[in-house]
């Protein structure tokens, strides 16, 4: 016959036997799903982000409504995107487009959909406007690009193109690819 205080280590001993094989029993697999989605990790909303060039002068200002970062490629997705392009001597660039999208490094801004490109006039330069499509711009190097119709009015004269690449600084200087067509007014002397 056992004594009581053995009886009562194996009875605890069965109580921990069979609340272990309870629970492991009962609890549910915890399964940890894989994302196969390329999802964001963080927003930020009315985001603006100001490159500086070497003498401390902001260079550009990239703003948007919303900016989703995803981790899986490190790219970034705009809505809304305003850029601005700065120039000391000049009044600044506004490049508006429905959505955007920016590299990993910076490096490469693309704005999609419909994009309008705007610098407002002074007394000895014209303003200019640009209306195009999906427009590739590589900020470091002023670099700006375009496959799609594009179409510039400047006071009465205007151009119309198919396809464009340039630099926006320090001037800008761009080469129509094909289909150019202009009207050009002259002013009066």
């Amino acid at each position: 016959m056992l004594d009581s205080k053995t009886l009562s280590t194996i009875i605890l001993a069965l109580l921990v036997a069979l609340t272990w094989w309870l629970y492991y029993t009962t609890t549910p697999d915890i399964i940890t799903p894989v994302s196969t989605q390329n999802t964001p990790d963080y927003y930020l909303e009315n985001f603006t982000a100001t490159a500086m060039d070497s003498t401390g002068h902001p260079k550009y200002r990239l703003s948007a409504k919303l900016m989703q970062h995803f981790p899986q490629d490190d790219n970034s997705k705009l809505t809304q995107p305003h850029l601005i392009v700065y120039n000391p001597e000049k009044p600044p660039w506004h490049i508006y487009a429905q959505t955007g999208w920016v590299s990993s490094d910076g490096e490469l801004i693309l704005l999609l959909g419909d994009t309008l490109i705007q610098r407002k006039g002074t007394d000895t330069i014209a303003p200019v406007t640009i209306m195009t499509k999906d427009l590739r711009i590589q900020p470091e190097d002023n670099y700006i690009e375009t496959e799609e119709f594009i179409k510039i009015l400047s006071n009465e004269n205007q151009v119309t193109a198919t396809g464009m690449q340039g630099f926006y600084r320090p001037f800008l200087q761009i080469q129509l690819l094909s289909n150019v067509r202009g009207y050009y007014v002259n002013p009066l002397p």
